[in-house]
């Protein structure tokens, strides 16, 4: 069977991401947000403070809403695709940060 171009997100992907981004950080508070605040001494590297307190304001009803996105976004992307089919997209939306980067640049590309 040949090749076919199909466009997965005519609407562009920042809703998904913003979806993906809730999600995540709502487990990872869930996970550690508990021993993170019982030792007030840790103290995680820039970028990764910013996304630690991000998690912490994620509600589970904001988190609830993001699932029900993404399960939304799944049910798209299967009703495009035949069983069977194989969908490749990149993992990263361009090339990584130089190693020389600035914390401002490797913030940006995160995000």
């Amino acid at each position: 069977m040949a090749a076919a171009d199909i466009t997965i997100a005519p609407e562009g992907f920042d809703g998904w991401r913003e979806a993906f981004r809730v999600i995540q950080g709502r487990e990872v508070w869930e996970i550690y947000g508990a021993w993170l605040d019982s030792h007030g001494n840790a103290n995680p590297g820039p970028g990764t403070r910013e996304r630690l307190a991000y998690a912490k304001t994620v509600t589970a009803d904001a988190a609830d809403a993001a699932r029900r996105h993404m399960s939304a976004i799944r049910g798209h992307i299967r009703g495009l695709i035949p069983k069977g089919t194989i969908l490749l997209m990149p993992t990263a939306p361009m090339l990584g940060p130089l190693l020389t980067s600035s914390p401002a640049e490797f913030d940006a590309y995160r995000t």
